[in-house]
């Protein structure tokens, strides 16, 4: 059962206070009602939860940290990361194909000109259109800076060709927010799906979030309208990183939300099923595992509502945001498979759904900067920093 629960609300009462105690607790009751029925189907059939994008969409759920000018709610980010969290309790598949179009929502408010703004913003903030995030590619993930996709400058147009890879949302968004090498560097673009030279290539099948889509994007002499540029050429590789900084803290509530579904399962199983005439419950191993399963949740919790407070405030949170998406995802992985090892012989059976939670706790180990590039790339060198 998915709820605003006392471990959620003291965290973001410590932050923000309880003004915000009505509408977290509103989304849990809907998040538990009308996503956690139907995310077993989802998921063993590969259905994209259009219809569930939508109804979040209309109760203003997606809207929530973006500006009231563009249909935004104007809350704090930590409450869209609760939001967030909550919502891959139920569907790590439907929580991340709302992160990454939180993400590219985030990236056109803070570098898009007033004109894209007004072109797109609108109808991404009120979930009317769809995004994506269009920077791996087939020779480029961690090394971002290495991406050949090309953007040429033909008179009123940009001509774009080349190809990405791993692409969240991949054939079902409307907008795409691309990296591409200019004469200056990198720079990044909006491309819409129905330019031009742009298509949809392979959509590529996954261990876990099966019901979200993943694709390779193929750019071939794309016409983009010079006016698409976002921001300045030569800038995108910096957007896109500081895109990334918001992206990780979502990735964090992902993992958590995950990670809570895992352990409150196990808690259930371990209080109902007898082994040797006594509960689970009533082994010392046992207790052992749900105990340090809590201790990881609650430190997992603080790192990521810590990373998104900092956020609210106008601080960096580079390091911070990094930190929290690192922790929180490796240890939702191992809490997953302690909840299979709890569980038993049915924790590997596909009926009770934790086998699941673990192929979908997996991906945020590797999406949005793997545990090693976060170590070696961002977390090492700002505490190198700090150390004079």
């Amino acid at each position: 059962m998915v709820s605003y629960n006392e471990q959620r609300k003291r965290a973001v009462h410590e932050r923000i206070g309880n003004g915000y105690d009505d509408i977290l607790e509103m989304i849990a009751k809907y998040i538990d009602k009308e996503i956690v029925p139907g995310e077993k189907e989802r998921d063993e059939k590969k259905i994209f939860p259009r219809d569930k994008l939508e109804e979040l969409a209309n109760l203003g759920y997606i809207s929530i940290p973006f500006p009231s000018k563009y249909g935004g709610s104007d809350l704090p980010f930590l409450v869209y990361t609760v939001f967030i969290e909550m919502l891959c309790e139920a569907s790590a598949s439907l929580g991340i194909t709302v992160a990454i179009h939180g993400t590219v929502c985030d990236g056109i408010e803070k570098f898009a000109s007033n004109e894209l703004k007004g072109k797109y913003l609108s109808d991404l903030v009120k979930g009317k259109k769809l995004a994506a995030f269009a920077l791996t590619e087939p020779d480029s993930g961690s090394d971002a800076g290495s991406l050949k996709t090309s953007a040429v400058l033909k008179g009123d147009h940009y001509v774009l060709n080349g190809r990405k890879m791993f692409i969240t949302n991949a054939g079902e968004a409307d907008i795409y927010f691309v990296m591409a090498r200019t004469s200056k560097g990198i720079s990044s673009f909006i491309v819409e799906k129905d330019f031009e030279g742009f298509e949809v290539g392979q959509l590529l099948e996954k261990m876990g979030i099966r019901a979200s889509k993943t694709g390779e994007l193929i750019f071939n002499d794309c016409k983009v309208p010079k006016e698409n540029l976002v921001g300045s050429e030569g800038k995108g590789l910096k957007y896109a990183l500081t895109m990334l900084n918001s992206g990780r803290i979502t990735v964090g509530a992902y993992s958590l939300g995950i990670a809570q579904a895992a352990y409150e399962k196990s808690l259930r199983y371990s209080k109902e099923r007898k082994q040797f005439g006594d509960y689970l419950a009533n082994y010392q191993l046992i207790r052992e595992k749900l105990a340090n399963m809590s201790i990881k949740i609650s430190a997992a919790r603080q790192l990521v509502y810590h990373a998104a407070n900092l956020k609210d405030k106008g601080l960096n949170f580079e390091k911070e945001a990094a930190q929290a998406k690192l922790f929180a995802s490796e240890e939702a992985v191992k809490i997953c498979l302690d909840a299979i090892q709890i569980h038993g012989g049915m924790g590997y059976m596909v009926d009770t759904e934790v086998e699941r939670l673990l192929r979908d706790a997996k991906m945020a180990t590797i999406g949005e900067g793997a545990t090693e590039i976060l170590l070696d790339k961002v977390i090492a060198p700002r505490c190198l920093k700090e150390v004079k």
